[in-house]
């Protein structure tokens, strides 16, 4: 009886495909409320080929910028002398409020020219998680939001514990997306973008759900 004949090699190679691991940096004007949330968040939504990294209390927001472009020149120049492609996936975020700060439209016009990613929110940082409560869209004082979100998450005190109670409000992202969204969009047309309240926070999140560099 005849043998029969080996196999044709196959012409598909078996491919290890290796991701790059994308980094996220993200400088926060706040030192717990803002980098507690965040980290939180990116554990519950993340897998192992996204790393989050929150540097809390970095300070005003031309401050946050700042330090944001000299970070991104020294990850480049990292990358560069390493010769390591995959080490340049990676990107940039400041995380900042309106409130009374001076210098929002030279922290904005910094960022846009060295293409670091800014999420900003008027009045506070706090007007994010609040959405995911309660829909919202009057002027807001900083103080009032406080005793707001006090009130709706108790375990939350803007002095004595500004930790955002995470496991309350986890499963209300996308709500607090459309109400953000929705709000951004009144100010808008009201010809006050950035006006108060506003928030696109969702756009650094999404970054971290999706994994993927913006642009």
């Amino acid at each position: 009886m005849m043998s029969k004949p080996p196999k044709a090699p196959s012409l598909k190679r078996k491919q290890n495909i290796i991701l790059p691991k994308i980094e996220i940096y993200v400088l926060c004007e706040g030192k717990v409320t803002e980098p507690d949330y965040i980290e939180k968040f990116s554990k519950k939504h993340i897998n192992k080929l996204v790393k989050v990294f929150p540097i809390k209390g970095v300070g005003v927001p031309l401050t946050v910028v700042e330090e944001a472009v000299a970070l991104k020149r020294k990850l480049l120049i990292k990358a560069r002398k390493k010769g390591d492609s995959y080490r340049r996936a990676f990107c940039v975020w400041s995380v900042m409020d309106i409130d009374d700060h001076p210098n929002i439209p030279a922290a904005i016009n910094l960022a846009l020219n060295n293409k670091i990613h800014i999420c900003i929110s008027n009045p506070c940082f706090e007007i994010w998680p609040f959405l995911h409560l309660k829909d919202h869209d009057a002027y807001i004082h900083r103080d009032d939001l406080h005793r707001r979100l006090n009130k709706e998450m108790p375990q939350y005190h803007h002095e004595d514990n500004p930790t955002v109670d995470y496991d309350l409000i986890a499963d209300n992202y996308e709500i607090a997306k459309c109400r953000a969204i929705r709000i951004n969009k009144r100010r808008h047309e009201e010809d006050n973008d950035r006006g108060n309240p506003t928030t696109d926070v969702y756009n650094l999140l999404d970054c971290i759900i999706n994994m993927t560099l913006p642009h």
